[in-house]
């Protein structure tokens, strides 16, 4: 979770990180205090899902007994998916109490939400994120182009493909994404998880799922090796059908006839 305050134009100041091992530990029930030497305020979680939805309070939608609404949302508990690891987002309930323990806000953070949750506090304004876990890649990808097409008369792409461009160190190439057909370097896959069609005067997106799988080239290293390996056993089998061919004919090959000679007693 990431706590910083915006300047005067609007940007973000450095945050204060509580990171997730901590929030990990807390399980569902219970709670956490964290405070932060910056901030004349604390954070107090109230409860953790490890995997869950943001849900909207609506009539047709209606949280369980116990579960808080904040804000008219409030947080789905959900199975683990065992499959896309990247849509077990986790999401948290959270109080912001001011030193003396008085209420400034109540939060729902959900690590789906890419933008921050704000509140206003002694004439400043805040903001809250829960973000994914960050793994830095050892190469940067800046997208040139992204285009596809949906299904004829719905929302699901049919196909679409992402223009790259790797930049490693001084070193940069153009690459091309599209569905089931990945882009590879330095033990990474990228694959092309979707895109998002512009609407007017904005720019269209591309999603990428990453793989770190070093043996991800080992299958067709082991196609290479059984190729060589059939290869030469033709080969050498090709040389002894020679061999024993150019023996038996030298084994066989017709005896001149004899001329008797007979003398005359």
């Amino acid at each position: 979770i990431e706590v910083f305050a915006f300047d005067e134009v609007g940007d973000r100041e450095e945050p204060a990180i509580l990171r997730s091992k901590i929030i990990k530990s807390l399980g569902n029930k219970g709670k956490l205090e964290a405070s932060f030497e910056k901030f004349d305020f604390q954070l107090i979680i109230e409860k953790y899902l490890p995997y869950s939805e943001l849900a909207l309070d609506s009539p047709t939608t209606r949280p369980p007994n116990d579960e808080k609404v904040v804000d008219g949302f409030y947080l789905v508990e959900v199975e683990k998916d065992t499959k896309t690891e990247e849509r077990n987002t986790p999401g948290c309930y959270v109080r912001i109490e001011d030193e003396d323990g008085g209420l400034i806000q109540r939060l729902v953070l959900w690590a789906g939400n890419p933008y921050p949750v704000t509140f206003n506090h002694g004439g400043k304004r805040f903001g809250v994120t829960y973000l994914m876990e960050i793994w830095p890649m050892p190469f940067v990808v800046e997208l040139n182009k992204t285009f596809g097409e949906n299904h004829p008369g719905t929302e699901i792409p049919s196909w679409f493909q992402s223009d790259i461009v790797k930049v490693d160190g001084d070193d940069k190439s153009k690459h091309k994404i599209v569905m089931n057909e990945p882009a590879r370097h330095g033990g990474y896959t990228l694959y092309q998880a979707g895109f998002t069609r512009a609407a007017e005067g904005e720019t269209p997106s591309s999603t990428f799922a990453v793989v770190n799988n070093p043996s991800d080239k080992w299958p067709e290293y082991a196609l290479w090796a059984s190729a060589a390996g059939l290869l030469f056993h033709f080969m050498a089998m090709l040389v002894r059908f020679i061999g024993g061919s150019a023996k038996k004919g030298r084994s066989q090959a017709p005896v001149p006839n004899k001329t008797s000679i007979y003398r005359k007693s």
